[in-house]
């Protein structure tokens, strides 16, 4: 999904659903897995980024609570 599509989705989530929890992280490059210590690292080291980090523990609590 290009940056573009992601924000705009997550500005029509917040308009939609303002209740709804939401957290947009916009690594650099054109798409989120194209940031370095992705592609070329494999997956594993990319999953460690901080920013993947973030995203998992937003979810983890979203879906199972704190």
């Amino acid at each position: 999904m290009l940056v573009e599509d992601t924000v705009a989705f997550g500005d029509k989530v917040k308009k939609l659903h303002p209740q709804t929890p939401l957290l947009v992280t916009l690594p650099t490059g054109e798409h989120g897995f194209d940031t370095p210590g992705h592609a070329e690292d494999g997956i594993d080291k990319g999953m460690k980024a901080d920013w993947c980090q973030e995203g998992l523990s937003f979810i983890t609590k979203q879906w199972l609570g704190p």
